[in-house]
């Protein structure tokens, strides 16, 4: 059982730095698969066998998105997933300039 939020995010970075933005892209969503996988493998059979953590960095600031899993799940490594992931997309958006997108 997973929630995501996900926003639009729009790159200035430049052309000479796309294999390394495209690693950084990569690795991103491999750990978020991982964080996903393991985030929906327990089953919460009441309120009480569920929590929630956010996760992610959004450039203009606060998490991308939150995941809701079991407590009979690792939930230390879990935190640790998510921790992981978050520093490097915060990593990714200094490093190339990511803003979020605004739409009026």
């Amino acid at each position: 059982m997973l929630i995501f939020s996900i926003f639009g995010l729009l790159s200035c970075a430049n052309d000479d730095t796309g294999e390394s933005k495209a690693a950084y892209e990569i690795q991103l969503q491999e750990q978020l698969e991982a964080i996903t996988n393991l985030s929906s493998s327990g089953n919460c059979h009441e309120d009480t066998d569920c929590d929630y953590l956010a996760y992610g960095s959004k450039a203009c600031g606060g998490p991308k998105g939150y995941v809701v899993f079991s407590t009979a799940i690792d939930v230390d490594l879990l935190k640790e997933m998510i921790e992981d992931y978050t520093k490097l997309e915060e990593e990714y958006n200094i490093k190339f300039n990511i803003f979020s997108k605004v739409i009026f």
